[in-house]
């Protein structure tokens, strides 16, 4: 693994026969009685320097938490995700969502993957 501009990407052996995967890790932490609808942070996957300036290129974001009833979801502007609020955040405690943004040629094959691992921790008082 490499780190480059703050993504851990493999490395691999022989390029012709390997897709970039990147990993990110992000940490937020939001006062209890945040608002609902209320955009708490961009998720930018990694471009590889190969693909740079390929207008075909798209982005597929699929997402899990884990746990069910999650106050906060991921809406996609352009090849960017958004992760925003769904509801006021009344109760304290600590999220967990994991993202996957899949870069694609407009063929369909893959490019690259980001994998994000956010953690969003409610704080138990308002600052």
């Amino acid at each position: 693994m490499v780190f480059v501009r703050r993504f851990c990407v493999n490395s691999c052996p022989n390029p012709s026969f390997c897709t970039p995967e990147a990993i990110r890790y992000n940490a937020i932490t939001l006062p209890q009685g945040f608002p609902s609808s209320v955009d708490v942070a961009q998720l930018i996957p990694y471009l590889p320097p190969s693909v740079l300036g390929n207008p075909g290129l798209y982005c597929q974001f699929s997402y899990s938490f884990a746990i069910n009833s999650s106050p906060f979801g991921i809406k996609q502007f352009g090849n960017h995700g958004i992760l925003y609020t769904t509801k006021k955040l009344d109760a304290s405690g600590m999220y967990k969502l994991q993202v996957t943004a899949d870069l694609k040629y407009a063929d369909g094959t893959l490019a690259c993957r980001t994998e994000f691992t956010v953690y969003i921790d409610v704080a138990k008082y308002r600052f």
